[in-house]
């Protein structure tokens, strides 16, 4: 894989791919000193899987692929790309020493939410992420039998265009894509780099393009010594990161309490659907379904959403303390074993 790197020619690369065992599987080191803030990557279009380089020797999957770009679908563009040359392709496909470095299958049943049943999301009972496990699995399994519709996918693909690989390629885009310019891209390299809370006074991933716009440039978020592991801390709560990637940290000063909130038809609030639509505009939601990531930070902020949102839904004119508190007690109580000392506790945290 590194020899691969090394034709893909970075302008800039202080990095190399090696073993680390375990759960993080296969990681990246430092080949010199980093230091914050300087660019210790810089990756050259062409170097990258993504709905703008997506190409192939197949006729019938460039027509895909053109279909898809035509329709700004991104996600499928790009999907059709990574399974041609995985499955298909295999090991005579110019980005094999990248895509099987990937994790199998079989790897993401282990561990990854995209592949838990129900016996599995046992433990999640009553949290709102549990639903949105299955929600994704539901939407990534439509989308299959939607894609499955369309003749031109089997003929293309062939015998590798089956649900078990649609399912693989579809968590692999949602769990590594790199995003700049408002586009997914897989990249070798920068992708390996694993997650971490960094010391004070780090910063959180950000890959964008320079000045010229064919190089990703990606910032070292705080120091590494030559030959330390190197980490990017991606900046998201911890139900991100199991519902996306399959892991959390103990550690990480993004995390936060999900709670969510919703207007459905029977909410008073729904019963004149004009000026329900006008005070979601005016108070700049944007979803019937609002999530609230309350943390120590933003506990103000976003309880202060949170009550804006549940006058809409109540239909009055601001909602009260008490019905902030009623609507936290609600989420509480979905658990089955909920401490009633420590959800007591914790909403009246919420309220000050």
């Amino acid at each position: 894989f590194n020899a691969f790197v090394e034709k893909l020619s970075f302008p800039v690369n202080y990095l190399t791919a090696y073993v680390v065992g375990g759960a993080q599987r296969v990681g990246t080191k430092a080949t010199r000193d980093i230091v914050k803030g300087e660019p210790y990557i810089t990756v050259p279009d062409k170097a990258v899987m993504s709905s703008d380089t997506a190409e192939t020797d197949s006729g019938d999957v460039n027509e895909l692929i053109a279909k898809g770009k035509s329709m700004n679908d991104d996600y499928h563009t790009l999907l059709f790309f990574v399974m041609y040359e995985r499955f298909v392709k295999r090991a005579s496909s110019f980005w094999w020493p990248y895509l099987s470095l990937l994790p199998t299958l079989g790897d993401y049943e282990d561990y990854h939410p995209m592949f838990m049943d129900e016996e599995r999301l046992e433990g999640l009972l009553g949290s709102s992420v549990r639903e949105k496990i299955i929600a994704n699995q539901n939407k990534a399994k439509r989308n299959f039998q939607a894609v499955s519709a369309d003749v031109a996918v089997g003929a293309a693909l062939g015998p590798a265009f089956n649900e078990d690989n649609y399912m693989w390629a579809s968590t692999v885009l949602d769990s590594r894509s790199i995003w700049w310019s408002g586009k997914r891209h897989l990249v070798p390299l920068l992708d390996l780099i694993n997650c971490k809370e960094g010391p004070p006074g780090s910063t959180v991933h950000s890959t964008d393009l320079d000045g010229s716009g064919d190089n990703a440039v990606t910032l070292a978020p705080w120091s590494f010594r030559e030959g330390e592991q190197v980490y990017e801390n991606y900046g998201q709560p911890n139900y991100i990161y199991f519902l996306y990637h399959g892991f959390v940290l103990e550690e990480n000063s993004h995390d936060c309490s999900l709670i969510q909130a919703s207007i459905g038809q029977g909410d008073p609030g729904a019963q004149d659907m004009k000026r329900l639509k006008m005070r979601m505009q005016m108070d700049n939601f944007n979803s019937y379904n609002m999530d609230f990531c309350v943390s120590r930070d933003n506990v103000e902020e976003q309880v202060g959403r949170m009550r804006e949102f549940l006058a809409i839904k109540m239909g009055v004119n601001e909602a009260t303390d008490d019905d902030v508190r009623r609507h936290l007690e609600g989420q509480l109580k979905r658990y089955p074993e909920t401490d009633e000392g420590e959800g007591a506790d914790y909403t009246e945290r919420c309220m000050r």
